[in-house]
């Protein structure tokens, strides 16, 4: 029976440890694909439409600047998202003050 408990402490205590550990790394995997995705989308659409209505390289270039915005704006939603879930660092900061 105290070998369940030991257990269940372990378990425990190992479990915010792999948390801390793994949201950052998928924190990071997700700012990448957020990034390349609507840049690689806007390359895309953009040479598309000048091949389409052959005004190149006007479509590429503006879809291509959008992307790049939409990159931004994902990125920093979903970093500010991360800032909202991490309650105890911000509690411990203002502990200290």
């Amino acid at each position: 029976m105290t070998d369940n408990k030991k257990d269940d402490n372990r378990q425990d205590n190992e479990q915010p440890v792999m948390q801390r550990t793994v949201r950052p790394l998928v924190l990071v995997s997700q700012l990448g694909y957020n990034m390349i995705s609507p840049i690689g989308a806007g390359i895309f659409c953009g040479y598309c439409l000048d091949k389409w209505l052959g005004c190149a390289p006007w479509g590429l270039i503006f879809l291509t600047v959008m992307g790049i915005g939409a990159a931004y704006k994902n990125a920093f939603a979903t970093f500010g998202k991360y800032m909202k879930k991490d309650p105890e660092e911000t509690d411990d900061k203002t502990d200290e003050n």
